[in-house]
């Protein structure tokens, strides 16, 4: 039954079916110019689905008028040979009945005749595309914009309708809602590139000009690949020079995974090497941001040492345990004995008694070393700036990733104590 009816509807003309049938006119422009094209151009127009062709007539001024009806919901082809022009193929899917009808009980009996008008824009064989350069970039370490170590790959591939086709100034005013896309345009073969430093470019006539390029761009380190697509992609000959910036892969945002300091143990003042060690470790490998933070670090070192013993008998002599030196301002050295140091994934802080602690006393001409250091206080890792390695847009003061933690303190403090 449902056999019977798709008959009827499809442009039987059996007793009591309906009859649908649909007819094309329309004109041929120059898809650069805008410029309608006349019969002596056009040497042949043809219209067929299945392999049945329909009669096409082309009339002086150019206009062609298919004679022969097509039914309804046949997919169709149009061929168009004009002197001077790129081949031009057009696939395209049927033609529904009018929407009155589509929805009704009825649209098996109806009979219908729709006449639509299309057009179709062609290019000049002799028509080039200029040169064309298109660059890449993306944030770099200052945050601005840049080309350098950009290197990926870039694939045009065409897409679809030209925007020339419909924007050209000569077709503003022409009335025609439908256009016959040339298929055969979009069989243009891909072109794919690989680039270094941002930078990609065409000579003149390696694009198809008029055609609608898809542009994908990939393969760049730390990069999200880009795809840009219908009125984003580029038009070959509307556009000489284009930039694509790429957007950073998406990651997990800088983190300390592992803080060893409740098992940190101070060194003896009189230790000779760098004891009192704490360790950071960061879910990526990190570097440290600037030129001076080691001395900026060392200036803000603290240590805490027990109350020296008060004197009870003659001759009453004050004890003076040995402070930290005086910072000399010279950022090659850490004068007061700290030290940074950085791992791939880990920060690592520690303290040397026997080059940071003083000889004298302020005020005094000798200091004994005290018996041990209650704490040692690595202040000076709260203004420090951590970034992954190479990843500016990461990066965070440590004060700010100590808070986020999840572990004790927000402080670096061997031992460290709970706040």
């Amino acid at each position: 039954m449902l056999a019977a009816l798709m008959g009827v509807a499809c442009g039987s003309k059996s007793s009591g079916g309906g009859d649908n049938q649909v007819f094309f006119v329309g004109y041929v422009y120059d898809g650069a110019s805008g410029a309608q094209l006349t019969k002596a151009t056009i040497a042949d127009a043809s219209i067929a689905y299945g392999d049945t062709q329909v009669k096409v007539d082309i009339l002086d001024d150019g206009r062609i008028v298919s004679r022969d009806p097509m039914p309804t919901w046949r997919d169709y082809t149009v061929v168009i040979d004009a002197n001077g022009y790129r081949s031009f193929v057009s696939y395209n899917t049927g033609i529904d009945v009018p929407v009155s009808l589509a929805m009704t009980a009825g649209v098996a009996q109806a009979s219908t005749v729709q006449t639509l008008d299309f057009a179709a824009f062609l290019f000049p064989v002799t028509l080039k595309s200029p040169p064309m350069k298109l660059t890449v970039t993306a944030l770099g370490a200052g945050g601005l914009p840049t080309t350098s170590m950009i290197d990926g790959t870039l694939r045009l591939r065409p897409q679809g309708l030209s925007n020339i086709q419909i924007g050209s100034t000569g077709l503003v005013n022409t009335p025609v809602s439908r256009v016959w896309a040339n298929d055969q345009d979009l069989l243009t073969q891909t072109i794919e590139k690989s680039f270094t430093d941002g930078s990609v470019n065409f000579t003149e006539g390696e694009l198809v000009y008029g055609v609608s390029y898809e542009v994908a761009i990939y393969g760049v380190t730390g990069q999200q690949p880009l795809v840009a697509s219908g009125q984003n992609g580029i038009v070959a000959g509307a556009v000489t020079s284009r930039t694509f910036t790429l957007t950073a892969e998406t990651q997990d945002p800088l983190a300390i995974v592992q803080n060893d300091a409740t098992n940190c143990t101070p060194p003896l003042p009189s230790d000779t090497t760098y004891g009192g060690k704490i360790t950071l470790t960061f879910n990526t490998p990190i570097e440290v941001v600037g030129t001076t933070y080691r001395e900026d670090f060392d200036n803000a070192l603290m240590i805490f040492e027990p109350t020296p013993p008060t004197p009870t008998a003659p001759p009453y002599t004050t004890v003076y345990y040995c402070p930290l030196k005086s910072s000399l301002g010279d950022p090659t050295q850490q004068e007061r004995g700290s030290k940074v140091e950085v791992s791939g994934a880990a920060l690592i802080f520690s303290f040397n008694p026997s080059i940071g602690l003083a000889t004298t006393y302020p005020g005094t001409t000798a200091c004994t070393l005290p018996p041990s250091f209650t704490s040692i206080n690595y202040a000076g890792a709260n203004t420090l700036v951590i970034q992954p390695v190479g990843d500016p847009l990461r990066k965070q003061t440590l004060s700010n990733l100590l808070f986020g933690s999840p572990f004790v303190s927000s402080t670096v403090t061997c031992p460290m104590r709970a706040q």
